[in-house]
């Protein structure tokens, strides 16, 4: 008896920790839209967060850009854009940055759009 009481109990922590880990309110990439402007943590630049600009969002990951002024620390100069520079969060996490050999296949999963038409 005293296993079933104990076993019922175990069963019932865990059912009610899992729907409130569900009813949880997590900010997905999805809600932001196009403009955004975020302070955000990037790995390239002496300040510890950069204000960055949404461009795209398609599932976990997103694209957003920074002012060229904010990149101090990117090895090389291989980074394309004239004005910005762009890069590629997931889940709000830095995930890779868009060179000249990575733009097209980049763009083209976020969008239709020809990368060479939004480097400004």
């Amino acid at each position: 008896m005293k296993k079933l009481i104990i076993t019922a109990t175990v069963f019932l922590f865990l059912g009610l920790s899992s729907i409130s880990a569900k009813d949880t309110n997590y900010i997905k990439n999805n809600s932001l839209t196009a403009g955004t402007v975020k302070s955000m943590y990037f790995p390239y630049s002496t300040n510890i967060k950069v204000e960055m600009e949404l461009v795209y969002t398609k599932g976990d990951y997103s694209l957003w850009r920074c002012k060229n002024e904010y990149v101090d620390k990117y090895p090389g100069n291989a980074l394309t854009g004239k004005n910005y520079n762009y890069f590629v969060y997931k889940n709000n996490s830095y995930h890779l940055s868009i060179r000249e050999n990575n733009k097209q296949d980049i763009f083209k999963y976020f969008s239709d759009i020809d990368a060479e038409k939004l480097f400004i």
